[in-house]
C-alpha cells in the first residue's frame, strides 16, 4: 500500500496492544486537500495515508508533498482540537474555521518537525515534552522519508505516551456509602477552617484550583465527609471547567451503549450532580491515558492561543460589520463545495 514500506514505519511487534495499534495507526485529516474536508484515515506506511468510504472508492493521501504537510492528527487529538476551537458540530462554518488553522498559523512541518504547526510552543506547555528527538530521516531533505522511533519512545521516560487518550475511567453514578466518613468527628480548637461556618467553606472552594481543592479536602475527616456529600457539585464544576476529562461529542457518539452508561457527561440527566464527581476527579488524574489526554489538551489550547493572536492581522478575519476578504470568501466557497463529498 506504500511506495516505500519499511518495518520501522510501524511500532515493533508486540509493543502495542491491538487496540493501541489501531488507535495510533488511524488519524483524522482536515483541510481542503481532503475529500469531504474532514475524514478518518489509516496510515499505510511511508508517506501515505488512505481510507475507504465505500467498496467502490479508495482514498489515498500523500502526507508530505511540495513542502506542504497535510494536517492529520490522531482521532482524539483532532476531537480535542475541535473542542478547543468550539467546532465539535459538523457544519460548513466550523469546517471553515478548522481549515483556517493552517492558513492563519502556517502549514505543518516536515522531517523532525513532522505535523508541527509553526509558532506553537509545544515544549512550553503541559508536561513540556519534545518529541522531535524521536523522529528520524532515511534521506534528509527528501519528503516522506521520516519515521517515528517507537522503540526509543517505549524505552524513554515518556513511555506512558503510548496509552490511549480516549479510554476514560468509570464514572461513579453514586457515592459508595462505605467511603463516606461518619459524622462523629471532633474539630480541634486550632482548626481555622473547620471551626468556621460551612458557608465560608462553600464560598472559599470555587477559588481553588483542582490540585489545591483535593489537597484541602484530604486534610481531615470533616472535609472529606463534605467532599463526598455537600461539595460534590463543586467537584463537578472543576471537572467541567477542566474540559479535557469529559468525552467529546464524537467520542460519546462512537461509544457503545454499555460504555456510554459509565461515561461522565455534562448533562445532569446523564450524570447527576450528586454522583461521585470527587472520585471521578481523582481518577482522571491517576490513569496514564488521561495523563496523555491532559497533555494533548494543553497543546490544543496553545494552538488556539497562537491562532487567536494571528487571526486579527490575517486575510481571514471577519470584521465587526461582517466584512470578508476575497481569500475568506474563496475558502468558504471551497469548503462548502467539498463538504458535499463528506458522505460519499
Amino acid at each position: 500500500m506504500s511506495a516505500n514500506p519499511l518495518p520501522e514505519h510501524f511500532p515493533p511487534q508486540g509493543m502495542l496492544t491491538k487496540q493501541q495499534y489501531d488507535y495510533f495507526n488511524t488519524g483524522m485529516g482536515i483541510g481542503t486537500t481532503i475529500m469531504g474536508v474532514i475524514r478518518k484515515l489509516v496510515y499505510f506506511s511511508g508517506n501515505m495515508f488512505g481510507g475507504h468510504k465505500t467498496i467502490a472508492m479508495v482514498i489515498s493521501i500523500v502526507w508530505e508533498s511540495y513542502g506542504v504537510t497535510v494536517f492529520i492528527a490522531h482521532v482524539a487529538c483532532a476531537d480535542l482540537l475541535r473542542r478547543a476551537f468550539r467546532c465539535e458540530e459538523l457544519n460548513v462554518a466550523n469546517l471553515v474555521t478548522l481549515c483556517q488553522i493552517t492558513e492563519v498559523i502556517g502549514t505543518c512541518g516536515i522531517g523532525h518537525d513532522a505535523g508541527r504547526l509553526p509558532f506553537v510552543d509545544y515544549e512550553g506547555v503541559g508536561e513540556k515534552i519534545d518529541l522531535r528527538k524521536f523522529w528520524h530521516d532515511h534521506a534528509p531533505g527528501d519528503e516522506g522519508n521520516n519515521f517515528f522511533d517507537w522503540k526509543a519512545l517505549g524505552q524513554s521516560k515518556y513511555s506512558w505516551l503510548i496509552n490511549r487518550p480516549d479510554v476514560f475511567p468509570k464514572f461513579p453514578a453514586k457515592v459508595d456509602a462505605h467511603r463516606v466518613p461518619s459524622e462523629d468527628f471532633t474539630i480541634g480548637e486550632k482548626d481555622v477552617i473547620c471551626n468556621k461556618p460551612m458557608d465560608v467553606l462553600h464560598a472559599l472552594v470555587p477559588y481553588l484550583p483542582a490540585r489545591s481543592y483535593v489537597m484541602l479536602v484530604s486534610t481531615c475527616r470533616q472535609l472529606r465527609y463534605h467532599a463526598l456529600t455537600t461539595l460534590q457539585p463543586h467537584a463537578r464544576n472543576i471537572v467541567i471547567s477542566l474540559i479535557w476529562p469529559l468525552p467529546t461529542r464524537n467520542e460519546y457518539k462512537a461509544a457503545s451503549k454499555d460504555v456510554r452508561a459509565i461515561m461522565a457527561s455534562e448533562d445532569m440527566a446523564v450524570s447527576p450532580v450528586d454522583a461521585d464527581w470527587y472520585m471521578y476527579l481523582s481518577r482522571v488524574h491517576r490513569t496514564k491515558g488521561m495523563r496523555v489526554r491532559r497533555w494533548i489538551w494543553s497543546s490544543c489550547q496553545e494552538i488556539k492561543r497562537v491562532y487567536d493572536a494571528k487571526l486579527p492581522t490575517s486575510p481571514f478575519v471577519v470584521t465587526e460589520e461582517g466584512g470578508k476578504s476575497k481569500q475568506r470568501k474563496e475558502l468558504e466557497a471551497k469548503v462548502a463545495q467539498m463538504f458535499k463529498m463528506y458522505s460519499m
